[in-house]
């Protein structure tokens, strides 16, 4: 009887503290949209030249506004008092910035990180499974196809092309599937998978050519609808459980969720 109603108190309480960390919580209705619908992501005109070395540090990146992601709060796989407890954690801030020009999509990622590990060096690798990471979904609004990007601390990089959600096959995290002419690069302010002292965070840069987006149909161009999720996988020695987050804030963890993907805005 004592351990059931501890699991009850804990469950009660983490559906309480569950309503208010993510403001885009009510998920895919019974009619089908998103309510309300995620907000959108600012994509600038690139003033200027962006040299991809993880510093962030070109003029053009001041005009790009700063999305900052947010926690996702249902862990799924977990006990409610495990998911109750990871509330205790103290959640890490990401921002994520957007540029393009001619040729590349450039993405500026910013996060406070104090422990920052990755022990895959690896480019064409599951990143995620034991590195910090950005990950970064990006949609064609007229299609069913979409990418998914990596850089973790490293630098490292991976691409997989998804032909739609529903058409997934084995090829697609395949070695020789990194997709040609991305370019990535990472900062630490910190030390790599040191868990002795404390880190400040990393910085990366993402440079994405055009030119792959537009092999299969849908030119990354003012004009054509595209959608964006940045994610983040963040581990840490002080971390109950892992902590995910994204911009958009999705509902659900699940970096899939293609309809909480958000619209871009041309700047």
């Amino acid at each position: 009887m004592k351990s059931n109603w501890i699991s009850l108190m804990c469950l009660g309480v983490w559906v309480l503290a569950a309503g208010c960390a993510c403001p885009f919580m009510s998920g895919k209705t019974a009619d089908g949209p998103l309510d309300p619908p995620p907000p959108h992501c600012q994509v600038v005109k690139a003033s200027g030249a962006v040299k991809i070395d993880g510093a962030l540090d070109e003029a053009a990146w001041a005009n790009a506004p700063a999305m900052e992601l947010r926690q996702i709060n249902l862990l799924a796989g977990h006990e409610p008092c495990t998911r109750y407890a990871a509330r205790f954690d103290v959640y890490e801030t990401a921002k994520v910035r957007f540029l393009y020009d001619d040729k590349y999509l450039y993405v500026g990622w910013e996060a406070v990180d104090q422990d920052i590990i990755a022990h895959t060096r690896e480019d064409q690798a599951m990143l995620c499974n034991d590195c910090d990471t950005l990950e970064l979904f990006i949609k064609p609004g007229n299609a069913n196809c979409y990418w998914e990007l990596y850089v973790n601390p490293w630098g490292s990089k991976s691409t997989f092309f998804m032909p739609s959600g529903g058409c997934r096959t084995s090829d697609i995290f395949a070695k020789d599937k990194l997709m040609k002419g991305y370019l990535t690069a990472a900062m630490v302010q910190g030390t790599l998978n040191d868990q002795s002292d404390r880190d400040v965070g990393w910085t990366a840069e993402m440079a994405i050519p055009l030119s792959e987006f537009a092999k299969h149909g849908t030119p990354f161009t003012p004009g054509t609808p595209w959608t964006i999720l940045a994610g983040r996988y963040n581990y840490s020695k002080d971390f109950r459980v892992w902590q995910l987050s994204s911009y958009p804030c999705l509902s659900i963890p699940n970096f899939h969720l293609l309809e909480g993907y958000g619209p871009v805005d041309w700047k």
